[in-house]
């Protein structure tokens, strides 16, 4: 996966691949867009973030309208691809639930919100709008699964935000501005 990116490679293509075991070219015979390339590809990439996000079989099996069984079995085959993904989300977790909290790389802390009895019991999180997510056995900590976004995306937001300091004080005295970043 590294590697590919590294390259410039398409990621999300190469996660459909690890899922599907083949996946159709992109253009038909006649130069049209294979639909089922676009759809495969898709997955691919909804799997690639989702897995990050703490994507279950459920909720993969609802979105793409396909059999509860079939999902788990293209989780499966990602996470057999991509075992150092499977590890990463673990340790993580592991980490959220014995600590109650995860640090990014850059030390910054977020902290997980324990469950209630009655959560940990029934094994689903309650919030302001019903029941929402349900806990895997063990889990001690109702967003455990939050802590891998934080980890990433808020290690991303607190990398854009050092880059755009030091991009401050390189235009410091120019005729230039950071507009976007």
């Amino acid at each position: 996966m590294k590697k590919v990116i590294c390259e410039g490679g398409d990621i999300h293509y190469l996660s459909a691949l690890a899922i599907f075991g083949q996946i159709p070219p992109k253009k038909n015979a006649d130069g049209t867009d294979n639909i089922e390339y676009t759809r495969r590809r898709h997955m691919g990439k909804f799997v690639n973030f989702g897995i990050i996000y703490g994507l279950g079989a459920r909720k993969l099996s609802a979105f793409f309208e396909i059999p509860y069984e079939l999902a788990k079995q293209y989780i499966a085959n990602y996470l057999v691809a991509y075992p150092k993904m499977k590890e990463f989300v673990e340790t993580v977790r592991q980490i959220a639930d014995e600590r109650g909290y995860v640090k990014n790389l850059w030390g910054r802390r977020r902290r997980c919100r324990r469950l209630t009895a009655e959560e940990y019991r029934t094994g689903r999180v309650k919030t302001g709008l019903g029941y929402t997510q349900s806990v895997r056995p063990g889990d001690r900590h109702a967003d455990a699964h939050k802590m891998l976004n934080f980890i990433i995306q808020g290690g991303a937001a607190d990398l854009t935000r050092r880059a755009m300091i030091r991009i401050h004080k390189l235009l410091e005295g120019r005729k230039s501005l950071m507009v976007n970043q």
